[in-house]
């Protein structure tokens, strides 16, 4: 029996693929607090969404169409179906995206892209630029830049599928690619386009109010031109622009293989999606040659005319991880937002030293759930942190709570709350009154600066976040401040 394969994320690999340290706060390693600089590695501790096999249902068999590398954006368009009756491009309340132009059913197969049209790279080496396999690159010399990677394989595969988008936007994969990363009539977005911190200008980045992810993403910059440096013809902006196309549009097929897929990056996120994304498990392969199959989405319930088709980036994900990847936030703030604390970041990463001998001990950075919820005011974290209060429940997501019921030793949690609450107090410093921010949203949600807005967007959710952390940390350390006083009393009155 056939299946399909749906691309989806797990809890562990939180969103689709990242160049760098932006990709997910907890695999990166920040020195805010801690003296010491951690280092880190950009642009090759990349993530891989899961895939789960599931039945394969109706109208998900379609073949796949015979096109020519010379055919046109529009002949490949009305090729796939994507211009014809059953889905079509236009703006909507998340930007431009797919909406359906008749009723679709569960089960329906929306848009089909051969794999052949896709860039396909393997973790390790290989990558699939279209009509042009693997074991022909070394022959193909309008492929300059693909070339030159193809002799140092230790470029990690996001750089090795950016400098060939770079290459296919010159033409070298036919006329095709080349108009559909046109900036001026193709479907890919220009430099300017993109919200995402990587692409934004320095004023910008700067207005957000994020110290860490400025200093991520300058350095995130700077180690994708050292990479590219050696490469001829890539320049820096065309080589930014290539890496946030491949961090924002790629799919994972497997661990060990990723496709950026056209046609399919159009698709919008929601948090309840009412599509996938899939492919045919027969497809799914190292690369030897032109790769057969499709990329599909097929819809997971039924969709009415007019209705956007949405898909999900990945379901754990946090506005501060979308803002990092894609450039925009959720309101209300997804299912499991929170925000990421330098300080458990860098005890885990010491904790790890530790275990490896080349660090002393240090105890966990962790506090009594059920102390800390009683001392706000409520007697179990569910009831307290209800659905309809979505930043008080990014708030606890956010922070390292232990659900078992142990008491530590008061002066510990007090050191563990007060670092908790230093933080916060940083991340604050400087912030801007999130009322205020979601004023001007609201005067100006005409679309006149779509990167200006998300960058308010982002500030005045996570600063949302931040206070409400320090409010209720602020409550727990004055309460613990107050035990210890009473238990210094009475040691000294006995």
């Amino acid at each position: 029996m056939m299946v399909v394969v749906r691309i989806s994320s797990s809890s562990s690999s939180i969103i689709k693929m990242n160049l760098g340290p932006c990709e997910c706060a907890r695999s990166r390693r920040h020195n805010l607090l801690v003296g010491n600089h951690v280092p880190s590695v950009p642009f090759r501790r990349c993530s891989a969404r899961s895939l789960r096999c599931l039945p394969m249902r109706k109208a998900h068999q379609s073949s796949s169409p015979q096109l020519s590398f010379d055919t046109s954006l529009s002949e490949v368009s009305q090729a796939i179906g994507f211009t014809q009756d059953r889905l079509e491009l236009k703006s909507g309340p998340n930007g431009r995206g797919l909406f359906a132009k008749r009723r679709l059913n569960e089960g329906d197969t929306i848009l089909a892209v051969p794999l052949s049209l896709c860039i396909l790279a393997e973790r390790e080496e290989a990558i699939h630029i279209p009509g042009v396999p693997w074991d022909e690159h070394a022959n193909v010399e309008k492929l300059k830049r693909t070339k030159a990677c193809r002799d140092a394989y230790v470029l990690p595969w996001p750089i090795r599928s950016a400098v060939a988008l770079l290459d296919l936007a010159d033409g070298s994969g036919g006329r095709f690619w080349e108009e559909y990363t046109c900036h001026e009539n193709g479907l890919l977005p220009a430099p300017e386009e993109y919200s995402m911190p990587l692409m934004l200008p320095d004023d910008l980045l700067d207005m957000l109010a994020d110290a860490t992810c400025v200093e991520t993403t300058r350095e995130e910059r700077s180690q994708l031109c050292q990479l590219l440096g050696e490469v001829d013809s890539v320049e820096r902006r065309g080589a930014l622009w290539a890496a946030a196309c491949v961090r924002s549009r790629n799919f994972a097929l497997t661990d060990e293989l990723f496709a950026v897929a056209p046609f399919l990056d159009m698709a919008n996120h929601a948090a309840q999606p009412n599509a996938e994304v899939g492919t045919q498990a027969t497809a799914i392969a190292r690369l030897k040659g032109v790769p057969t199959g499709n990329l599909q989405i097929v819809a997971t319930r039924p969709i009415e005319a007019g209705d956007e088709v949405t898909i999900s980036y990945g379901p754990n994900m946090t506005n501060e991880q979308l803002f990092a990847r894609y450039g925009f936030t959720m309101s209300p703030p997804p299912p499991r937002d929170a925000v990421e604390f330098a300080a458990v970041l860098n005890a885990e990463y010491l904790r790890e030293l530790a275990e490896a001998g080349q660090a002393p001990p240090r105890p966990p950075l962790r506090l009594n759930q059920h102390a800390f919820v009683e001392a706000n005011g409520a007697s179990d974290a569910e009831s307290w942190a209800p659905e309809s209060d979505a930043v008080l429940r990014a708030a606890m997501e956010s922070l390292p709570l232990d659900e078992a019921d142990t008491s530590s030793e008061l002066e510990l949690e007090l050191n563990n709350a007060r670092e908790l609450l230093e933080e916060a107090m940083i991340r604050l410093d400087g912030a801007v009154d999130p009322d205020v921010d979601e004023t001007w949203l609201d005067e100006h949600n005409d679309g006149d600066d779509v990167r200006l807005y998300a960058c308010v967007a982002y500030r005045s959710r996570r600063t949302r976040v931040w206070l409400r952390l320090r409010s209720l940390l602020e409550t727990y350390v004055s309460q613990l401040e107050g035990k210890k006083k009473e238990e210094g009393c009475s040691s000294s009155s006995s």
